[in-house]
């Protein structure tokens, strides 16, 4: 069973909340490339959405938006981590993003931040 096929969880309510989660708990929300593109198209999804209209970012299992994890014998980012559409996808998914609507994160637990290394 693929542990990261449900890597990021996105929830919408009738009131316009959407909650975008990522579920990696078994690597601490460590971000891959999979899992950042996954992050990016649910923002994306959630700004071109009209019902909703204020975003949650959350991590699953007490730990929120950790690292990047890659791999050690990568040394710069894989194709998909490059301009869509004038939009930028970064190594984390949306870190060059320019959020249209209010996303804001409910930070439980660990926070650390990250960067392509």
């Amino acid at each position: 069973m693929d542990k990261d096929a449900d890597s990021v969880v996105s929830q919408s309510t009738p009131q316009g909340i959407t909650t975008i989660t990522i579920n990696r708990p078994h690597r601490r929300n460590a971000v891959n490339p999979a899992t950042a593109q996954k992050l990016y198209d649910a923002i994306i999804a959630f700004e071109d959405d009209p019902t909703q209209k204020v975003g949650i970012l959350a991590g699953a299992g007490g730990t929120f938006a950790p690292i990047s994890q890659t791999d050690a014998n990568v040394t710069e980012p894989s194709a998909n981590m490059l301009p869509v559409s004038g939009r930028n996808l970064g190594p984390m998914g949306p870190s060059r993003l320019q959020v249209k609507k209010p996303l804001i994160c409910a930070v439980a637990g660990y926070a650390v931040a990250g960067a392509w290394s």
